[in-house]
């Protein structure tokens, strides 16, 4: 069906074939919800957020009790900066189904934009007690305790992170930024070892292990580091920088 196959177009990241299939399947039935809320999903992939609101709406409109086209429309919302509209949305989809740990997590990470830090966290704790495997809800509350300096419970965060999903580089990244804040500066090390290992294209990491690697004492490893960021990228500043206070 033109769903299925659109469907498909999307997993491959092929929005525009998604969507035309998408617009034929909503010309043959013109009146199933589900097929505005998905074109919706892949026009909010593409960053088009106004096609995307107006299809979470006309979703919306022929299903009123659709709780994922609230949560996607509050998304959507969210990602224009309109926070209030955004929460609206995630506890209208609450409403309709309590144990939606999504809602929760979006709502969380609304609340943080606003800077109203102890609702974020509320709904942050109520999406990991509704799904404790939820990664994304790890990371978001453990860049919260972070951002709190609440260091210990935001490496736990994100260990847990690490356990759900070992190959998960900027958990390593993270919490290997919090290490040096402790000054556990091999712990750091390891961390930005670990993260380089799974994405070596993360450049800054390279000025991070080694700042580390100066404040452990270990210049050859520093240099070494600053060495390579600047190699990647010629006119990096910060590693010129950090280069130069090795050699003074």
């Amino acid at each position: 069906t033109y769903t299925q196959r659109g469907y498909a177009y999307f997993l491959r990241q092929e929005f525009e074939s998604a969507i035309a299939d998408y617009n034929k399947a909503i010309e043959l039935a013109p009146d199933y919800a589900q097929t505005y809320y998905y074109r919706g999903m892949f026009y909010d992939y593409k960053g088009e957020g106004k096609q995307a609101l107006e299809d979470y709406n006309k979703a919306i409109k022929l299903a009123p009790t659709y709780a994922e086209a609230y949560n996607n429309r509050g998304g959507t919302y969210g990602k224009t900066g309109d926070y209030e509209k955004a929460i609206a949305d995630f506890i209208k989809a609450i409403e309709l189904a309590p144990n939606y740990a999504q809602a929760y997590r979006n709502m969380g990470q609304a609340y943080e934009f606003k800077q109203q830090y102890d609702k974020a966290l509320t709904n942050y704790n109520k999406a990991i007690e509704l799904a404790p495997d939820y990664i994304q809800a790890y990371l978001n509350r453990a860049a919260l305790y972070f951002k709190n300096n609440d260091y210990d419970k935001a490496i736990t965060d994100y260990s847990r992170a690490i356990d759900l999903a070992p190959d998960l580089a900027d958990a390593y990244n993270y919490r290997g930024d919090i290490y040096v804040i402790k000054e556990q500066y091999e712990k750091a090390i390891n961390d930005y070892t670990r993260a380089l290992e799974l994405n070596p294209k993360l450049l800054e990491t390279y000025v991070t292990r080694g700042t580390a690697y100066t404040r452990a004492n270990q210049y050859d490893e520093a240099l070494a580091d600053f060495n390579k960021a600047i190699e990647l990228k010629p006119d990096y500043v910060s590693a010129y920088a950090n280069r130069a206070q090795v050699y003074f």
